[in-house]
């Protein structure tokens, strides 16, 4: 298993600080290596991002974490950022979202009450999609 983080801006004006700071200390809170944090600075309307692209297709393996600071730094669009989701996780990916409560659970593996854990994340992912949007 290996832990990376992904976080993203809209403009070059806006620090990634905060973000790629909140995903090292979750690691470190949680005992986790974090091998790198991936950042890009450009509009969430699409998912053409250079280092998130990378990211997705030459680095994540299965049973890899990717840890997100806030759900919306993923995407805006509803229907685009759940597509994408869906296909880190039918890749394998654990995704870990630090603004949704109980998403970092499954980070290192925990299976118990698992499908319980997935039920609530994937409503309070329903929730966060359509108001990041």
């Amino acid at each position: 298993m290996a832990v990376y983080g992904y976080h993203r801006t809209s403009t070059k004006e806006q620090h990634l600080d905060r973000g790629v700071e909140g995903i090292s200390r979750f690691c470190e809170e949680q005992g986790l290596e974090l091998i790198k944090t991936y950042t890009d600075q450009q509009t969430e309307k699409n998912f053409d991002r250079p280092r998130y692209t990378v990211l997705k297709n030459d680095i994540l393996r299965a049973g890899d974490v990717l840890i997100i600071k806030e759900f919306d730094r993923l995407g805006r669009d509803k229907q685009a950022s759940l597509k994408e989701l869906r296909e880190l996780q039918d890749k394998g990916v654990r995704v870990v979202f630090l603004d949704i409560p109980r998403s970092w659970m499954l980070a290192k593996g925990n299976t118990e009450n698992k499908s319980i854990v997935e039920m609530i994340n994937n409503i309070l992912i329903e929730v966060y999609s359509t108001i990041a949007q």
